[in-house]
């Protein structure tokens, strides 16, 4: 017995343990086809474009932030799914 355990309670909850929420289950799909292109630069033309970030938006569309290599051009792509 701890030196706390005989203190009242006083509202502050019934000393009860809250349930932990379950994890929700990850359900991988086979069914979604990326459309695949090479990132190019859009001032110089160049492939040497990193992504440097990703934001997920709603609808399942995931846009890049990319940065040329060779002119440092910075633009952003966007990844659309689709649904077979």
């Amino acid at each position: 017995m701890g030196f706390l355990d005989d203190l009242p309670v006083n509202g502050f909850g019934s000393g009860r343990k809250k349930k932990s929420k379950p994890e929700p289950e990850t359900q991988i799909t086979t069914d979604v086809v990326v459309r695949y292109s090479v990132v190019r630069c859009p001032q110089c033309g160049s492939d040497s474009c990193p992504v440097y970030s990703t934001t997920p938006q709603r609808g399942g569309h995931i846009i890049r932030y990319h940065k040329c290599r060779i002119c440092a051009c910075g633009f952003k792509s966007v990844e659309e799914k689709i649904r077979n």
